[in-house]
């Protein structure tokens, strides 16, 4: 999956290390799960049982709500895939035409990436759902 573009497209780092599939801030495996460095899963059901349960604590049980979840949910896919496409290309990348011309462009899954992260933002606005609305427990401690 990813973004296609036509001929053959490589990844352009002049200078840089590109990251493996195992290299960056997670890995993301078949399954739309997302595995972090420090270990933690992030999967798609989690994510949708957490904003169901959010929803649930607020009241917003009808299926508009329901639906915009859904929405969401497919977004985030969409991000993953974008992301996956950032680090396996790069975001300059060289092209091919096929009639011998070659030059660098830029990776198109980078402003879509900004864009799709935007569109999930208004959905958890219109969710009414803020990071902010996360009860945060105090812990004294010493330093």
């Amino acid at each position: 999956m990813g973004i296609k573009t036509p001929g053959k497209i490589k990844a352009f780092f002049p200078g840089h290390h590109r990251p493996g599939p195992t290299h960056g801030c997670a890995t993301i495996l078949k399954n739309h799960t997302m595995v972090y460095k420090g270990g933690e899963v992030l999967s798609r059901e989690k994510i949708k049982k957490d904003l169901l349960e959010q929803l649930q604590e607020k009241g917003l049980t009808q299926s508009f709500y329901t639906s915009l979840v859904d929405d969401y949910l497919d977004l985030w896919d969409i991000k993953n895939m974008l992301i996956k496409n950032i680090r396996e290309e790069g975001v300059v990348i060289t092209y091919n035409n096929g009639g011998g011309q070659t030059g660098r462009k830029k990776n198109d899954a980078v402003p879509e990436l900004n864009k799709v992260n935007g569109q999930m933002l208004k959905i958890l606005c219109d969710l009414g759902l803020r990071g902010a609305d996360i009860k945060v427990e105090k812990t004294d401690f010493e330093l």
